[in-house]
């Protein structure tokens, strides 16, 4: 027998406030725990509900979805035979139909999920963000019959390269095919790679004048083996302060048996981060702030490390994180 619902709701009360009872007869540090664990389960499981609706969506209307995207692509390619000539109309088409989505709460919750938006879901709502607009031109790419991949840029970028006379070429959506000069041009890369067949591979050399960076983390002028470095990009920041506040980060590593850490990247600037944590509660750290990468050349950080012993050690990891999220 189902439950009314004014039952359901005395039922919520009720265990709301058997709750702050309970919570009443435990310490502070027991309630933020159970607080903690409640907003993860709770942020879990929006998640899946998400993705739930969103498999759903795709189970039902899919192939209708599919079979209108295929008739588009059929209108606008009709009579063409060369793939220039086809990329150039389908860039015309997505630049009039598809919209750029900014400050939408359900599209933001959408984008935020693990399963991501699928394309039908951009190509029906005729908005996205590059992540969902490389999708959707992927799939138009597809149905005309020329080879296209995903692009993606560390710092929060995708785009597609487009196979033309059997090279790779740059292909942004709402512009069409463009140079690889443009990219370096116009941004600062990190680094820029595509994933195929559940594989990274790394494309940062066409996107970006890259520089061999080689940090050296030193305590009293002795290495500091197997710490962790955390390589932070500031280029976002730089072009964009209004929506980027926080440095990305890019790479999470360790140094090798002489305290050394090396790795091929975009010019720009960084923040480079080194941290070791030894129990009981001791922390050696150390920061470089806004060191700018040059191209074409040997970058070398040395990096004072500290130590910082209880309490101090937990004051460091807690600062830290507050600026540099995901290292520790």
């Amino acid at each position: 027998m189902s439950m009314s619902a004014n039952a359901i709701i005395v039922r919520f009360r009720d265990l709301f406030f058997n709750f702050i009872k309970l919570s009443m007869q435990i310490d502070n540090k027991k309630i933020l725990f159970i607080v903690v664990v409640m907003l993860f389960t709770i942020s879990l499981l929006i998640n899946h509900i998400f993705c739930l609706i969103l498999t759903i969506f795709r189970f039902i209307l899919g192939s209708h979805i599919d079979s209108q995207i295929r008739v588009v692509v059929e209108s606008q390619t009709s009579g063409l035979s060369t793939s220039q000539e086809k990329i150039q109309k389908l860039s015309k088409w997505f630049n009039e139909n598809i919209k750029y989505i900014e400050n939408d709460i359900l599209f933001n919750l959408l984008r935020l999920s693990s399963c991501g938006i699928p394309e039908e879901i951009t190509f029906i709502i005729k908005g996205g963000r590059c992540e969902e607009w490389a999708k959707l031109y992927l799939k138009l790419l597809n149905y005309a019959n020329i080879s296209g991949r995903i692009v993606r840029f560390i710092e929060d970028h995708a785009f597609l390269e487009v196979m033309i006379n059997d090279s790779w070429v740059p292909l942004e959506p709402p512009l069409g095919v463009v140079s690889y000069e443009y990219y370096k041009l116009t941004r600062n890369v990190s680094k820029a790679y595509i994933i195929e067949k559940e594989k990274i591979i790394e494309l940062t050399k066409s996107y970006a004048n890259t520089g061999l960076l080689i940090v050296s983390a030193l305590y009293n002028n002795t290495p500091v083996k197997h710490s962790t470095i955390c390589i932070y990009s500031k280029n976002l920041i730089v072009i964009d302060p209004y929506n980027y506040k926080k440095p990305i980060l890019i790479i999470r590593n360790k140094t090798d048996e002489q305290g050394i850490f090396k790795e091929e990247l975009g010019q720009g600037l960084y923040d480079i981060l080194v941290f070791r944590f030894n129990f009981p509660f001791t922390c050696f750290s150390g920061i470089e702030k806004n060191y700018t990468l040059s191209p074409n050349k040997i970058n070398e950080v040395k990096l004072k490390i500290e130590r910082k012993d209880f309490p101090f050690c937990i004051a460091d990891i807690i600062n830290i994180q507050k600026t540099y999220w995901g290292c520790i």
